[in-house]
């Protein structure tokens, strides 16, 4: 299931962006990222086996954190599993709000 651009970037920005921060320590839209750094950290072949379950742990519990919406779950879930990679030309831009 391919994920509507548009519809993510409505979720995300409604959801995490302007969020209060978590717990006072993380705000939700940059939970996201750390969370997308380190499925894709846990990807590399070299990632130590000794910091894999803690590390993938600490990335679900930020993936719990920003699955607010139908979408953010998705996608959220989707970055666990390579069959969804999109290639490099295909990245989703951050909207930038007009001044």
């Amino acid at each position: 299931m391919l994920l509507d651009a548009e519809e993510f970037r409505r979720d995300f920005e409604q959801h995490l962006a302007t969020a209060p921060p978590v717990e006072g320590l993380i705000q939700p839209g940059r939970a996201w990222l750390v969370m997308a750094a380190l499925q894709l950290a846990l990807r590399h072949p070299e990632f130590p086996d000794s910091m894999r379950g803690p590390v993938e742990a600490f990335a679900r519990q930020l993936q719990a954190i920003v699955s607010v919406t139908p979408t953010l779950t998705a996608l959220a879930e989707q970055g666990w599993h390579a069959e969804y990679d999109q290639p490099r030309t295909s990245r989703l831009r951050p909207h930038r709000r007009s001044s």
